[in-house]
């Protein structure tokens, strides 16, 4: 899983989190804010 657009701020760990919670359908605001709006795709697995 990747967010390319993460905050500085933020850790690739909790992007990761937030990828995984849009993906899985929870919270995807919070997870959409992680990446400062910006709309990204979930890795094929």
């Amino acid at each position: 899983m990747k967010c390319d657009k993460c905050e500085k701020r933020y850790s690739k760990n909790l992007c990761r989190a937030a990828n995984v919670r849009f993906q899985t359908g929870m919270s995807t605001e919070k997870a959409w804010k992680w990446c400062k709006g910006k709309y990204y795709e979930p890795e094929k697995a």
